[in-house]
C-alpha cells in the first residue's frame, strides 16, 4: 500500500537523522526514543494493519432466486466460487420452475429472496420498484451497459444479466446427416430445411408450446419488420382494436400459424415440452428450436461442437433478423439483511460468475467480451438488429386489467383447428377495450 510505504520511509529517515545527530544527553536519547516509539505514524501504521477488507466485510448468508431448473452442478460451481472470493459470506442460488408465479406470491408476503429477477408480471409497473427493490446507483454501470438500465424517478433499480440475440438452435450432425450443409439465409431457404428434415422423419422444429414461456421467444418475430418496439405498444395502448392485420405482433402470430399449417411442429403441440426438446435434440429427433442465445448451453448430450445458431429468415432479402432483448432484470430486495452482501453477490453474477459466457449471453457491460463460438459465427451472419425494450407502464396496465398475455394469445392461435384466427383476435380485442375504459 502506496500510504504505508511513505509512512515507514519517514520513520527510518527520522531514525537515521537521530543517530546522525548522536547528542551525548542520555536523557534526550532515552526522551527521543519514547517519542518514536508512540509517534503518530506508527499508531497510523497499526490502524491501517487492522483496517478488515472487502472479503471481511462482506458476510452472511443470502438467497438468489433463479428461474434456471436444468444447471443445478453449474449453480454450485458458482456458489462456491462467490464462497471462495468471500469466505464469510454465502449464497444459496434457488432453482424455481413457476419462477414468475411463485416470485410474485413471495414478494406479497415480504418473502423474497435477496437476490431475484424481475419483469412485468412479477412488478407490473415501474412506481413499485421502491417497495420492493433496493436501488444499485452505487454500483457503477451508469452508462456501461449495451441496453438502458431500469430507472424509476432518478434511481436504477436493475442491470439486464445478459443480451438475447433470438435464433434458431440446430444441431449441425442433424442438418448434415439430412445433407443440409449451411444454414439458411433466406426464407424460402427456410422453409426448404424444414421440408428436407420432415422428409427424413425429423421434427423439422419445436414449438414448446406446453412449456409456454418459450413463446415469448416467437412473441418477438412481431418486431421484425419495425425498427421502434415502442412505438407499437404506444399504437395499441391508443385504440380499442390492437389486434388487427396492420398490428405487427398480429403479423407474428400469422408467422408462426403457417408454419403449424404446414406441419413443421409437433402433431400434438399440447406434448411439445422444453425439457424433453432440449434432449432430443442431441437423438437428431428434433431438427430445430427458436430460442435466444440463453438455449446455446441447455442442449443436454449435444456435443458443443454440433451446436449451431442462426438468425431467423423471416423474407427473402438475404439478411436475416434477429431481436436484441435485454435478458432477466436483476434486482435486489430492499429487504434484505445482508446488503453488503447481496450487493457483493450482483456484481459478481454480472461481471465474475461467468454465467454469461457458459449460457452464450453477450455480456451486459460493454468492455465485457463474449468468448462464446456460436455466437461469433451467429454474429458473421451480418443480421440485422432490432432491439426490443420493455414496454412503457400504460401498455402493461391495460395487459394486467384485461388478463392478457400475447403468449397466451399466440398458444391459442397455434391450437385453433382451422387457420381462421378473427375470432380469437375479435375476443382479445374486446378484453382490452374493456380494460380502457
Amino acid at each position: 500500500m502506496k500510504k504505508s510505504i511513505s509512512a515507514v520511509g519517514t520513520t527510518i529517515l527520522a531514525l537515521t537523522l537521530l543517530t546522525a545527530c548522536g547528542g551525548n544527553n542520555e536523557a534526550d536519547k532515552n526522551k527521543q526514543t519514547a517519542s518514536a516509539s508512540n509517534s503518530p505514524t506508527e499508531s497510523a501504521l497499526t490502524a491501517e494493519t487492522s483496517t478488515p477488507t472487502e472479503a471481511d466485510t462482506i458476510k452472511g448468508k443470502i438467497t438468489f432466486a433463479i428461474n434456471r431448473t436444468d444447471m443445478d452442478d453449474k449453480l454450485k460451481e458458482y456458489a462456491d466460487k462467490f464462497h471462495e472470493k468471500y469466505p464469510n459470506a454465502e449464497v444459496v442460488i434457488e432453482p424455481i420452475k413457476d419462477y414468475e408465479g411463485t416470485l410474485k406470491i413471495r414478494l406479497a408476503s415480504n418473502e423474497a429472496p435477496d437476490v431475484m429477477y424481475m419483469n412485468t408480471i412479477i412488478t407490473p409497473s415501474t412506481d413499485l420498484w421502491p417497495d420492493f427493490y433496493a436501488p444499485i446507483d452505487d454500483l457503477g454501470y451508469a452508462g456501461k451497459s449495451y441496453l438502458p438500465l431500469s430507472e424509476y424517478e432518478g434511481h436504477a433499480y436493475s442491470i439486464s444479466e445478459g443480451v438475447y440475440v433470438t435464433g434458431v438452435l440446430y444441431n449441425k450432425k442433424t442438418f448434415a446427416d439430412a445433407g443440409v450443409t449451411e444454414s439458411p439465409k433466406t426464407y424460402d431457404e427456410f422453409i426448404s430445411v424444414l421440408e428436407t428434415l420432415k422428409a427424413k422423419g425429423v421434427l423439422p422444429i419445436g414449438s414448446m408450446l406446453k412449456s409456454n414461456w418459450p413463446l415469448s421467444t416467437w412473441e418477438t418475430v412481431a418486431f421484425a419488420q419495425t425498427a421502434d418496439s415502442q412505438a407499437v405498444f404506444e399504437q395499441m395502448v391508443n385504440t380499442n382494436t390492437p389486434y388487427t392485420d396492420e398490428n405487427s405482433l398480429v403479423k407474428g402470430f400469422k408467422f408462426v400459424r403457417e408454419l403449424v399449417d404446414k406441419g413443421y411442429f409437433e402433431k400434438d403441440l399440447l406434448s411439445s415440452d422444453w425439457d424433453v426438446l432440449r434432449k432430443q435434440m442431441a437423438s437428431g429427433k428434433v431438427g430445430m428450436l427458436y430460442l435466444a442465445n440463453y438455449g446455446l448451453a441447455a442442449l443436454d448430450g449435444t456435443p458443443a461442437e454440433d451446436v449451431g445458431f442462426f438468425p431467423l429468415p423471416i423474407d427473402n432479402s438475404g439478411q436475416p433478423v434477429t431481436m436484441m432483448t435485454p435478458g432477466w432484470n436483476l434486482v435486489i430486495s430492499k429487504g434484505s439483511k445482508n446488503m453488503d452482501t447481496a450487493k457483493a453477490f450482483y456484481k459478481f453474477w454480472i461481471e465474475e460468475s461467468g454465467y454469461q459466457d457458459h449460457n452464450g449471453l453477450i455480456p451486459p457491460l460493454k468492455d465485457m467480451k463474449s468468448k462464446n463460438a456460436p455466437l461469433a459465427d451467429f454474429l458473421s451472419n451480418n443480421p440485422r438488429i432490432v432491439s426490443v425494450l420493455p414496454p412503457q407502464d400504460s401498455y402493461n396496465k391495460i395487459l394486467n386489467k384485461a388478463q392478457i398475455g400475447n403468449t397466451m394469445i399466440l398458444q391459442e392461435i397455434m391450437l385453433n383447428k382451422d387457420n381462421n384466427i378473427q375470432p380469437i383476435l375479435d375476443k382479445y380485442n374486446k378484453k382490452w377495450a374493456d380494460a380502457r375504459k
